[in-house]
């Protein structure tokens, strides 16, 4: 009887690819196992998973995101910004995803549509009462 290893021929276990040793039970440095990784009412277990404290950086967003708004509501455009027909965000990979999030979150309140866009250069529809934002 075959198994797995023989159909992709790999003989001995420590060939297959993605396999690691297993770390030593005391080892400070070990990932978390299974059961422990899914006990997040423990601290240690938490900072042990979230070594770059994440949690840390979702807690400050509700501060971050009222500070965006109070410096945004203090910002006075210009008429040739604020008289548009669109606004289009020039975007790629992650550097649009704050610009989903908004056309996601407030799309359907915003006065004029707004687009992102991920290719180069400006769309075939953009033209001279078209806001461009870029990002990056």
């Amino acid at each position: 009887m075959s198994d797995a290893r023989d159909f992709f021929g790999y003989k001995h276990p420590d060939e297959e690819p993605g396999r690691r040793d297993e770390p030593a039970p005391d080892d400070p440095t070990a990932p978390p196992q299974f059961d422990e990784a899914i006990t997040l009412d423990n601290a240690r277990v938490i900072t042990g998973i979230d070594s770059g404290d994440m949690i840390g950086r979702v807690r400050e967003l509700p501060r971050q995101l009222a500070l965006a708004r109070r410096v945004a509501a203090a910002i006075k455009l210009p008429a040739t910004h604020t008289d548009v027909d669109a606004v289009c965000v020039l975007a790629m990979g992650g550097s649009a995803i704050g610009a989903d999030l908004v056309e996601g979150i407030a799309g359907d309140r915003l006065r004029v549509p707004l687009v992102v866009h991920r290719d180069y250069g400006l769309p075939a529809w953009a033209g001279k009462r078209a806001s461009a934002v870029t990002t990056s």
